[in-house]
C-alpha cells in the first residue's frame, strides 16, 4: 500500500502538477497576449474614430463658404486696392492672381498644436509695375503691405508672407511698357479645432397629478 501511495504521490508531483502548471502558464501568457492585442485594437479604433471626426470637421470647413468668404474677400480687397484695405507702401504697381489652390495639410508647423487644422493657401501671382528699375521695390512693398494688412493679421497665417518666397526674374514688357514679376507663394493658414458644445440632457418631465 505504501508503495502504491508513493507511486501515486510521485506521479502527481512529477507528472500531473507540472503539466497543470505548464498549462496554467501557457494560458496566462495567452491571456496577456490577447489583452495586449485587444488594447491595440481598441487604441486603433479610437485613432480611426478621432481621424474620421477630424476629417469630417475639415471637409465641413472646406465646404463652409462663410469660413473662407471673409478671407478671400480681404485677399481680393488688398490686391485690388479697395478703400478699406491697407495701401501699398510703394505706389505704381498692382498684383494679379493667376491661380489659387486651397487644401488641407498635415499636422505640425510653427506654433501649431495637435488640435489645429492647417490649410495650404497656394497661389501664383503677377506684379505689374510702371517703372522698370523698381521691380525690387514693388516686391518688397507687396510683402510688407500684406504682412500688416487685415488679410494676414486677422486670418491666422503662419510666419511672414515672404517666408516661402523663392525669388523671381523681372522682365520688361515692351507692348504695355510695364515691368512684370511672376512667382508662386505657398502660405499656411491655421485653424484651431474647437469641439462643438455637448448637448445638455433634456430635463425630465414633471409628474402630473391626478
Amino acid at each position: 500500500l505504501n508503495i502504491v501511495l508513493l507511486c501515486t504521490w510521485a506521479y502527481l508531483k512529477f507528472k500531473v502538477l507540472p503539466d497543470l502548471e505548464r498549462q496554467r502558464d501557457e494560458k496566462t501568457e495567452l491571456l496577456a497576449q490577447k489583452t495586449i492585442e485587444a488594447d491595440r485594437v481598441a487604441a486603433k479604433e479610437a485613432q480611426i474614430t478621432a481621424f474620421q471626426e477630424r476629417r469630417n470637421y475639415i471637409v465641413d470647413l472646406l465646404g463652409r463658404k462663410v469660413y473662407w468668404a471673409q478671407t478671400l474677400d480681404e485677399f481680393a480687397s488688398q490686391l485690388t486696392g479697395a478703400a478699406e484695405s491697407t495701401p501699398w507702401t510703394v505706389p505704381g504697381f498692382d498684383v494679379r492672381v493667376q491661380s489659387l489652390e486651397i487644401s488641407e495639410l498635415g499636422g505640425g508647423g510653427r506654433g501649431a498644436t495637435a488640435a489645429d487644422v492647417r490649410f495650404g493657401f497656394r497661389w501664383r501671382y503677377k506684379i505689374i509695375g510702371n517703372e522698370r528699375d523698381r521691380s525690387g521695390d514693388y516686391v518688397r512693398s507687396f510683402f510688407k503691405t500684406m504682412e500688416t494688412g487685415r488679410f494676414w493679421t486677422e486670418q491666422n497665417f503662419e510666419g511672414k508672407p515672404e517666408d516661402r518666397y523663392l525669388g523671381d526674374t523681372p522682365r520688361w514688357n515692351e507692348k504695355i511698357a510695364k515691368v512684370m514679376v511672376e512667382g508662386s507663394l505657398d502660405w499656411v493658414r491655421r485653424k484651431p479645432v474647437v469641439e462643438p458644445p455637448k448637448r445638455k440632457p433634456a430635463p425630465a418631465a414633471a409628474p402630473q397629478g391626478n
